[in-house]
C-alpha cells in the first residue's frame, strides 16, 4: 500500500486575516510525517486546532519574507523551545528570514536548546533544496515585489518489484536481481535476452505537489512542473482586478487557472484571497471557466494526493 500524502490548509487568506481565513500556512504530510510550508501569524494555533503533530516537523519551507508568511515563525520556534524540543529544525527560506529571526532572538534574549539551521534559497532557476528517504523538494523563483520562491514536492520513486516467478524461472542470482530491479534486461546462458518488463512489476508513478503563492503568473514557463497531481496557486483577486494584481505582484483567478491549464495539472486549488471578498463563488466560477478542475480551499481542509 502506498504511503498517504496529504496537504492540510492552515491558512488561506492574504495579508489581512479574517475570522474564517488565517494567513498563509500549509502542512504537507507523507505517511504522517509533516512538513510546514509558510508560517503566517497564528500558525501554531492552527496546527493545534487541526491535529498536526508539531514535534515531528523537521523541515520548514518559507516562500518569502512578507509578514503574512513569516509572522508566526518566531513564536512557533519559541514554543518548541519551551516544550523541550531537542532535535534540529531546518528552515529553507530567503536570507532575510534568518536576519529577522536573529533580530527577534537578540531582542528577546532567548537561548534555544535545539539547533535551528537556515538554508538560504536561490532565485535563479529550479534548485534541489531538500531530500530525505521519502521526498525531494525543488525551489523555483516566482514574480513578486520581493524575492519569492515556489516549491515542488516530489515523492521519491520506488524500485520496481521483481516477480518471484521470474527469479525461479530464470534462476536469478542476487547480482542478477539487483541489475533487473535497476532496469537491466537479463541474458540467459544460451544468449537469449529476457526483457526487463517481463520480469518486474513497475512501481506507481511518484506523486507531485506544487506550492505557488504571491506571484504574478509565471510558472508555466517551467517544463519540469508539467503534469503534477496537485497545484496550489494564489488567486488574490478576481479578473476585474487584473491591473491591481499586476501592480502588487499577484494573480487573478483566471490567470491562476490559465497557468494550471498550461501546465496540464490534474487539480488546481486556489487560495491567498484578498479580505475584500466575502463570497468567493464568483471567483471559483471564473477559474472553472478556464480550468474545470479548480477548487477554492478552506482553512482546515485536507487534500489527499492519490
Amino acid at each position: 500500500m502506498r504511503e498517504p500524502i496529504t496537504v492540510t490548509i492552515l491558512g488561506s487568506g492574504s495579508a489581512v486575516p479574517t475570522p474564517r481565513r488565517n494567513t498563509s500556512a500549509q502542512i504537507l504530510s507523507i505517511n504522517e510525517v509533516p512538513y510546514l510550508i509558510d508560517c503566517g501569524e497564528g500558525t501554531q494555533t492552527q496546527m493545534l486546532r487541526y491535529g498536526v503533530k508539531q514535534s515531528r516537523i523537521t523541515a520548514v519551507f518559507i516562500s518569502h519574507h512578507h509578514g503574512d508568511h513569516i509572522l508566526g515563525l518566531y513564536g512557533m520556534l519559541s514554543t518548541f523551545n519551551l516544550i523541550g524540543r531537542t532535535k534540529p529544525l531546518h528552515i529553507y527560506a530567503p536570507s532575510e528570514v534568518q536576519r529577522y529571526f536573529m533580530l527577534q532572538k537578540e531582542f528577546f534574549g532567548e537561548v534555544f536548546d535545539y539547533d535551528i539551521v537556515f538554508h538560504p534559497l536561490s532565485f535563479k532557476g529550479i534548485k534541489l533544496i531538500y531530500e530525505d528517504k521519502r521526498m525531494v523538494v525543488h525551489s523555483f523563483p516566482l514574480k513578486h515585489k520581493v524575492g519569492c520562491c515556489g516549491f515542488l514536492f516530489e515523492e521519491k520513486a520506488k524500485e520496481a518489484n521483481i516477480k518471484k516467478s521470474a527469479i525461479e524461472t530464470y534462476e536469478l542470482t542476487i547480482k542478477d536481481i539487483v541489475a533487473v530491479k535497476a532496469g537491466a534486461d537479463h541474458v540467459l546462458p544460451d544468449g537469449r535476452v529476457i526483457p526487463n518488463d517481463r520480469m518486474v512489476i513497475q512501481p506507481e508513478v511518484p506523486r507531485k505537489y506544487i506550492y505557488c503563492t504571491d506571484t504574478a503568473p509565471c510558472i508555466d514557463q517551467y517544463e519540469e512542473l508539467k503534469g503534477v497531481d496537485l497545484l496550489y496557486h494564489e488567486a488574490t483577486f478576481d479578473k476585474q482586478q487584473t491591473l491591481l494584481a499586476k501592480k502588487t505582484g499577484h494573480s487573478t483567478t483566471t490567470q491562476a487557472a490559465t497557468v494550471a491549464r498550461n501546465l496540464e495539472v490534474k487539480k488546481l486549488i486556489l487560495g491567498h484571497f484578498s479580505s475584500r471578498y466575502k463570497d468567493l463563488s464568483p471567483l471559483l466560477a471564473e477559474a472553472k471557466a478556464v480550468f474545470p478542475e479548480s477548487y477554492i480551499v478552506q482553512d482546515g481542509e485536507t487534500y489527499t494526493i492519490d
